[in-house]
């Protein structure tokens, strides 16, 4: 009888134990879940993320008070005639292309580059398969199934890509969930002339060649439309 007792008693000890481990799993779970999802990259409402591979790009605005996300793919080159401003490579030219055209005022901007082999990478990590382009890593992160671990992850994900972009965790989430649950989502494709870039060589004593593909002013406004942004 008191072998009996004794392994009671030592069963219950275990069970004790493995109920405190969990908890303290879950608590740290939860603590972590909530650091990323309260940050003020998760939480702001409107966001966007550019991303280039090559000469294409592909333009995501999203603006979660709404569940909203607009996807726009566009070339390099793009140049529109009103603002001057064009889509060049830079990243400082290119977020700024947004911003003056079409007069969108994101809280945060993201720049992920994915040349060369970082769309592998980048897919490999965040969809768990490879893409060819754009077009396909758009639709793999819009029929991706979250996970309760995601949470645990994007900060080390978001780390192996500090060399091509700025996103961080929080801002990776974002656009993870964003694709995968928001019920407004549409896309464009921005129709330029002429379809390649026209080669324009400016300036007498130093010569600097340029190229552009020219955005329509039609094309602009229904952009404008898209995007929910009201001309004056």
């Amino acid at each position: 009888m008191r072998i009996r007792r004794r392994r009671k008693g030592y069963l219950g000890a275990v069970i004790a134990v493995i109920v405190v481990v969990i908890g303290v799993a879950g608590l740290f779970g939860y603590i972590l879940d909530r650091r990323v999802r309260t940050s003020p990259e998760y939480t702001a409402a409107v966001v966007s993320y550019l991303i280039k591979s090559g000469s294409d790009y592909v333009y995501i605005y999203m603006d979660s008070s709404k569940e909203l996300a607009r996807i726009l793919y566009l070339k390099k080159y793009l140049y529109d005639p009103d603002t001057g401003v064009s889509v060049t490579g830079e990243r400082r030219d290119d977020l700024e292309f947004f911003d003056e055209v079409f007069g969108l005022n994101p809280s945060y901007e993201y720049y992920i580059d994915l040349d060369g082999a970082n769309l592998d990478k980048f897919s490999r990590v965040v969809v768990s398969k490879r893409v060819n382009n754009l077009e396909e890593l758009v639709k793999a992160l819009r029929s991706r199934r979250g996970s309760f671990l995601d949470s645990f992850r994007v900060d080390n994900m978001a780390a192996s890509f500090k060399l091509f972009s700025n996103l961080n965790g929080p801002a990776l989430l974002k656009l993870m969930d964003g694709l995968a649950k928001y019920g407004d989502i549409d896309s464009e494709r921005i129709e330029s002339f002429p379809k390649n870039p026209v080669k324009i060589v400016v300036g007498k004593e130093k010569e600097e060649v340029l190229y552009r593909l020219y955005l329509p002013k039609k094309e602009k406004e229904n952009l404008m439309s898209f995007f929910g942004v009201t001309s004056e």
